[in-house]
C-alpha cells in the first residue's frame, strides 16, 4: 500500500467513526433505540458517570426519557486511528425540554465522549466509551410554553427524517 493509500484509508476509517457518531446522536434525539444501538458493538461497555453498563441499557434509557425537542450538537471531534483501533474526543452541548418539580424546563448539557472504537468485520463501532461532563443546568420554563408549529421534531420513528426518502 502506497503512503497515499494508508492516508486514504485513515480517511475512509474517520468517516465511518463520525458517521457512527452521528447515528448514537441522531438515535437519542429521534428516541431510536435501535439508532443508538449502531454505534456501539454488541459486547461494549458504557460508562455515563454511574459505572459500566451495556449499550442495550443506554439505548433503553435513552428511549424512555421524557424529552421533548433533544438535540445533539457535536463540535471538536478528534481520532486517532491505529489499525484495527481508534480513539475519539468528540464534545457535545446537548439540549431539551424536560419536566422538573411539574414545571417544563430547558436542560443544557455540556461534555465529551471519549470512545475507543474497534474495526471488526470492516464495521467501525464503539467498543468502549466514557461521558465526561463538563457542565449541566435546568432552567425553568416561565410562563406558558409556546406552542410547536410547523414541522415538529419527535422522538420517535414518526419523525420526519425517517420519511424523508417518500416525501415531496
Amino acid at each position: 500500500m502506497t503512503e497515499y493509500d494508508a492516508d486514504v484509508r485513515v480517511l475512509l476509517d474517520k468517516l465511518q467513526i463520525h458517521e457512527a457518531l452521528m447515528r448514537y446522536c441522531r438515535g437519542v434525539d429521534r428516541g431510536d433505540a435501535d439508532l443508538v444501538l449502531s454505534a456501539f458493538h454488541d459486547d461494549a461497555s458504557a460508562d455515563y458517570g454511574r459505572g459500566p453498563g451495556s449499550p442495550s441499557l443506554i439505548a433503553e434509557g435513552i428511549t424512555k426519557m421524557s424529552a421533548q425537542g433533544a438535540m445533539h450538537f457535536i463540535g471538536n471531534e478528534l481520532t486517532e486511528v491505529d489499525g484495527d483501533t481508534a480513539f475519539s474526543e468528540c464534545y457535545f452541548i446537548s439540549y431539551a425540554t424536560v419536566t422538573q418539580d411539574d414545571q417544563p424546563a430547558t436542560r443544557s448539557r455540556g461534555g465529551r465522549y471519549l470512545d475507543r472504537f474497534e474495526r471488526r468485520g470492516g464495521d467501525w463501532r464503539i467498543a468502549y466509551r466514557v461521558l465526561v461532563d463538563e457542565w449541566s443546568r435546568m432552567d425553568p420554563i416561565p410562563g406558558p410554553v409556546a406552542p410547536r408549529t410547523g414541522h415538529v421534531g419527535l422522538r420517535t420513528k414518526e419523525d420526519l427524517v425517517y420519511h424523508m426518502r417518500t416525501l415531496g
